[in-house]
């Protein structure tokens, strides 16, 4: 994914069970543009595919606006409660 200074790219990295929900709400917020894979590493150890706790990462690319509005539908889920266990966003600077 190519990306200007004026696109914020977000990683985000979720459990395997909450990916449907996250390609949804990327879909509605019109973020269908994004690239996905399986992140199958956890406290330096692989965990299968289908295992309890496996996570997959997401890869977007969005411009500021876009950007922010996706963290803070995110950071407000109320499922996430307290805990990061569900899923984690970082972002990515473009210099």
């Amino acid at each position: 994914m190519a990306a200007d200074k004026n696109t914020k790219t977000l990683v985000l990295v979720c459990r395997r069970d909450f990916c449907r929900i996250l390609e949804r709400v990327l879909d509605t917020e019109g973020l269908g543009n994004f690239q996905h894979g399986d992140l199958s590493m956890a406290g330096g150890r692989a965990i299968e595919v289908g295992a309890k706790g496996a996570t997959e990462a997401f890869v977007v690319a969005a411009d500021a606006e876009h950007a922010q509005r996706l963290v803070s539908l995110l950071r407000a889920c109320p499922i996430r409660g307290e805990s990061d266990e569900i899923f984690e966003v970082y972002t990515v600077g473009h210099h």
